[in-house]
Formats: structure tokens, C-alpha cells, sequence
């Protein structure tokens, strides 16, 4: 588990949707990292709790295309279930 830095951005994920609200952080129409991939930290903020599932109890990964155009899939590392 992990806290997340207090300045850090967050993107917000609507689970009901399956929606990635952008919204006010930096990164304008889509996600990208620009610098490599395992230096830099991206957070998400999903519920904890989706359909009766405590999901700080499951793996999860985010699924992304590269620059390459190949699909690939990450695992989430950390989680902070306390803020």
C-alpha cells in the first residue's frame, strides 16, 4: 500500500461509464507519458468498492497502446486505500 503525494494529479475513472475524466490535470485529450514509462507515476482514483467488490482485494492492471501501436498491459503496484 502507498499514499499518494498531496500534489501529485489524479485522473478520476468512472467505473459505472468506463469513462477516463481528465478534466483539470495537465494532460489535455488523452493520456500519454512522455519520458520512460517506468520513472514516471500516473494515479488513477477509482471507488474502492464497484458492484459489491472491494477492489483494494484484486489485481489490476491498465491496458494501453505505445507509440509502436502495440497493445500492452501494465499492473497497478500500489494502492492507497486510506486517503
Amino acid at each position: 500500500m502507498t499514499i499518494v503525494p498531496s500534489d501529485a494529479e489524479i485522473i478520476d475513472i468512472n467505473l459505472n461509464n468506463r469513462s477516463i475524466n481528465l478534466g483539470s490535470t495537465s494532460y489535455s485529450k488523452f493520456l500519454s507519458v512522455a519520458r520512460e514509462h517506468y520513472a514516471e507515476t500516473v494515479y488513477f482514483r477509482v471507488p474502492r468498492y464497484f458492484d459489491g467488490v472491494d477492489l483494494s482485494r484484486t489485481a489490476c492492471v491498465v491496458e494501453y497502446i505505445n507509440a509502436n501501436n502495440d497493445n500492452r498491459i501494465a499492473p497497478i503496484l500500489q494502492k492507497d486505500i486510506i486517503s
